[in-house]
C-alpha cells in the first residue's frame, strides 16, 4: 500500500518529534513515529490526509525551509515556539495544531500484536502505563479482563462495507 507522506513530508515529521522531544529521551525513535504516522494514515480516508499532507508543507516554509530541517532538535523547538505557539495570527496557529498529529503517532504507539505483545511497549513503560489485562484486578468487585472477539470487525465485514465507505468520500 502506498504510504500516505512523502519523502519531503516523513523528514518533515520527524524533525518535528525531535523538536517536540528535544529536552527528554523518546521511548521510541523519531524514525518510528514517522512509521507509525505512515501507518495510522493509510486508514484514514477522505480530506484529513491531504490537509495534514498541506500542513507539513505549511510548517515547513514557516519555520525556515530546509534549514529547519538541518538544525538541531533545541533550535526547532525555538523556532516553534517563536513562531507558532506565540503566534496571533489564526493560519499559524491552525498549523501548528499539527503537532498534535506528531503527538499521536508518539503516544499511539502500537506492537503490533494483541493485548499480550504490547505488555512491554516502550511507551507504555515510559508512562508507567498498565494495558487492563496487567492491572491487579483481585480487589473485590473487580471483574477479570477477558478477551471477546465476537465484536471484532472481520475482513469479510470489512470487505463489504467497503463500497459503501467510497460513497462518502
Amino acid at each position: 500500500m502506498k504510504k500516505p507522506f512523502n519523502r519531503l513530508q516523513a523528514l518533515m515529521i520527524k524533525a518535528m518529534a525531535e523538536a517536540l522531544f528535544h529536552n527528554r529521551k523518546m521511548a521510541i525513535s523519531a524514525d518510528q513515529v514517522v512509521e507509525n504516522l505512515q501507518e495510522h494514515f493509510t486508514n484514514i480516508e477522505g480530506k484529513k490526509p491531504d490537509e495534514i499532507r498541506m500542513a507539513l508543507y505549511g510548517l515547513l516554509v514557516v519555520l525556515g525551509g530546509p534549514f529547519f530541517l538541518v538544525a538541531s532538535p533545541r533550535i526547532r523547538a525555538k523556532l516553534i515556539s517563536r513562531r507558532l505557539q506565540k503566534s496571533r495570527i489564526d493560519f499559524l496557529q491552525d498549523i501548528a495544531r499539527t503537532k498534535g498529529v506528531i503527538l499521536a503517532g508518539y503516544y499511539g504507539h502500537w506492537e503490533h500484536g494483541d493485548e499480550e505483545e504490547n505488555f512491554d511497549n516502550p511507551i507504555f513503560a515510559d508512562l508507567d502505563f498498565e494495558l487492563p489485562a496487567q492491572r491487579d484486578r483481585s480487589a473485590p468487585g473487580e471483574r477479570p479482563v477477558r478477551r471477546d472477539t465476537r465484536r471484532d470487525l472481520t475482513a469479510k465485514y470489512l470487505s463489504a462495507m467497503a463500497p459503501f465507505r467510497k460513497k462518502q468520500t
